[in-house]
């Protein structure tokens, strides 16, 4: 009893706020994570093509069509690097006000 007299009305309020900005931004980091996680996979296909194709190269085994298709596969490459530059600044960001907001 005592101790339901001294909690403040809005500390319960401000405490399920916190227990829910938690909660969002451990779903926003899990997302953020998989995401990455697939990027990262997508990327370590598209090197193991592009080694194929050079590969290819130094055996005089590639035509035009195939240098192009290089050309595609090294710039989903760079969009993908651009991807995952992306998501770590994001994760960072999170961090930061995870920080910030005292959780840690």
């Amino acid at each position: 009893m005592v101790q339901w007299l001294e909690t403040k009305p809005g500390a319960t309020l401000t405490k399920n706020m916190s227990s829910q900005a938690r909660k969002k931004w451990m779903d926003d980091n899990k997302r953020l994570l998989a995401e990455s996680r697939a990027i990262f996979d997508r990327e370590a296909s598209l090197l193991k093509n592009l080694q194929r194709g050079e590969d290819e190269i130094t055996k005089g085994v590639i035509d035009a069509a195939g240098l192009e298709s290089m050309a595609v596969l090294e710039r989903h490459l760079d969009e993908h690097r651009f991807k995952i530059r992306q998501n770590w600044r994001e994760l960072s960001d999170w961090l930061d006000r995870y920080c910030d907001q005292g959780w840690i």
